[in-house]
């Protein structure tokens, strides 16, 4: 199970060594609703989120796994 936290926390430090702005800019918002994820002011879970958010969650978990940033 991930720890959406702990992800999104590691998604804004791993965030600038990301080539280009685009996902940047995606990485640093979505990171903010990972860490609050569940809260009443963010989504209840990863399946609340929309595809595009869902895709750059598992991209992230791709590119840090691979970093080794986070265990497989």
């Amino acid at each position: 199970m991930i720890d959406t936290a702990e992800l999104g926390r590691k998604m804004m430090r791993y965030a600038p060594k990301l080539d280009d702005d685009s996902e940047f800019n995606q990485w640093c918002r979505l990171a903010p609703k990972l860490i609050g994820m569940g809260t009443a002011t963010h989504p209840k879970d990863l399946n609340a989120l929309d595809a595009l958010e869902q895709a750059l969650v598992k991209r992230a978990v791709v590119l840090l796994t691979a970093d080794g940033n986070i265990n497989s």
